[in-house]
């Protein structure tokens, strides 16, 4: 949940509703903020205090309701944004239709999820907008019997949390059928309405992303909704067991100063795995030859117009070249056996990415594995919306110790700011620095055939805010 909320004043007309719907977002707002500070306190005092394993238990049960009291809270404040929003939409249309009666202004449509799954249900279309305000999720990471904050249903224990759990039935991976590049390209990807990830209540993620700009978000929130909801405590004996390959992955990912207390502060902890799965997911998803091994001629074709793309390339022929593999993309789509190759990729390399985290979660469920599958399904479907078009992408990592910039950075929805400093334009007019870049800045650039460039950030980085700068 974001730090700063959209601008809620109201309007020169009012209502009873109204009125009462802000006075409960404004008290929501209090009591969230207090409840946040009081989790905070609470973590770094488990953090930094010793104590026995039964004293450990109690804090952590301690810390979990307070989570599940900040969820409420926050579905709570939702629904209460809704209603503002709709009241403000009447107020305003009631107001032009008395100063000009004699036209004609229809009543505002209901707006609410039921309304939007209704006329998505008729187009036969995916599920709508997830943001319900009677939809409260429960996060509970150490238990098998709880459920999280995916919306994942009822724990089904599982006997093997080395692998894939068995028995588990995943929905075949149904590849987007986007067509071009472009901001603004539709894709037919629909989700299945038991996706557990499409409960993630993020800003500007919808349950069906049409766009390369919303899949890539999506994508992003996911990672780390993820990690926030399955990474374990912090443990002395349980990191020290970690294998080496892992703890270099968080020293490249942060300074070497830094790792180590990111990783220690519960507050923290998750972000720098999120960061080390956001490293793993571009590294092995997101690229022109993703899904090599399908089509060995298409493979090639693919490698060798990609081997062909430098700096110095002119615009011209980038874009042939990004238009020769957005065709190939098209090709592997038509073929009815891809389906099935994508479903294995993606379950294999979930299978990997499990196995690479599996020390750093809690205790294990066929939950955590659905959560995993879906994000990783997710991740497949971006890659072949960014290679289905002709635009170029880059992803940039911010570098702990630089300048926020709010052109370029966003802070991290669990981060909680000091006053005088809660909007991006007070984070840069103040000097904040990156202490952590959770996320990378993603920016396109499309190229057409006259020679025409044009660079823009598509979605900003996700950062954490160093606050030693007051």
């Amino acid at each position: 949940m974001s730090h700063y909320f959209g601008n809620t004043a109201m309007l020169s007309g009012s209502s009873p509703v109204l009125d009462q719907a802000q006075s409960q977002l404004n008290s929501a707002r209090m009591s969230h903020a207090e409840i946040q500070q009081e989790l905070q306190s609470l973590m770094q005092y488990r953090a930094m205090t010793p104590m026995s394993v039964v004293e450990g238990q109690q804090r952590d049960g301690e810390m979990l309701q307070l989570r599940v009291r900040l969820r409420q809270m926050e579905d709570e404040m939702n629904g209460l944004r809704d209603t503002i929003a709709r009241q403000q939409a009447t107020i305003r249309n009631q107001s032009v239709a008395i100063s000009n009666p004699r036209q004609y202004y229809p009543a505002p449509k209901d707006n609410t999820p039921q309304d939007r799954m209704q006329g998505h249900m008729a187009n036969r279309q995916g599920p709508p907008t997830v943001r319900s305000t009677t939809h409260q999720t429960m996060y509970h990471p150490h238990g098998p019997s709880s459920a999280n904050l995916f919306g994942s249903p009822a724990a089904r224990p599982s006997n093997n949390t080395g692998k894939t759990p068995q028995g588990v039935q995943r929905t075949p991976f149904n590849p987007p059928s986007a067509r071009g590049g472009g901001q603004g390209t539709p894709g037919s990807a629909t989700q299945h309405p038991d996706n557990h990830m499409a409960l993630v209540p993020v800003s500007a993620v919808t349950s069906t992303a049409t766009t390369v700009k919303g899949q890539i978000a999506r994508v992003f929130d996911m990672v780390e909704m993820f990690s926030w909801a399955h990474v374990n405590f912090p443990s002395s004996h349980g990191d020290n067991q970690l294998n080496k390959s892992l703890k270099e992955r968080f020293l490249q990912a942060a300074a070497p100063t830094q790792a180590f207390p990111l990783m220690t502060s519960p507050a923290t902890r998750y972000l720098l795995v999120a960061k080390v799965i956001n490293a793993w997911i571009l590294d092995k998803v997101l690229r022109a030859d993703s899904f090599r091994g399908f089509n060995a001629n298409i493979d090639s074709m693919i490698d060798a117009a990609k081997n062909q793309v430098y700096q110095s390339t002119p615009a011209q022929v980038k874009f042939q070249l990004f238009n020769k593999i957005a065709a190939q993309m098209r090709e592997l789509r038509q073929n009815v056996q891809f389906k099935r190759f994508v479903d294995k990729l993606t379950q294999d390399r979930g299978n990997e990415l499990w196995e690479l985290m599996a020390p750093l979660m809690h205790t294990k469920t066929s939950r955590d594995w659905d959560d995993m599958a879906t994000l990783m399904e997710e991740a497949h479907r971006l890659a072949i919306m960014m290679f289905s078009g002709t635009d170029q992408y880059r992803f940039e990592v911010k570098e702990g110790g630089s300048f926020f910039k709010k052109a370029a950075m966003a802070v991290v929805s669990r981060q909680t700011l000091p006053d005088g400093t809660t909007t991006p334009d007070q984070l840069e007019a103040r000097g904040a620095r990156v202490k952590l870049g959770v996320s990378p800045q993603v920016v396109v650039k499309n190229s057409t055939p006259m020679g025409l460039i044009n660079e823009r950030t598509v979605v900003p980085a996700k950062v954490l805010v160093d606050l030693t700068f007051r």
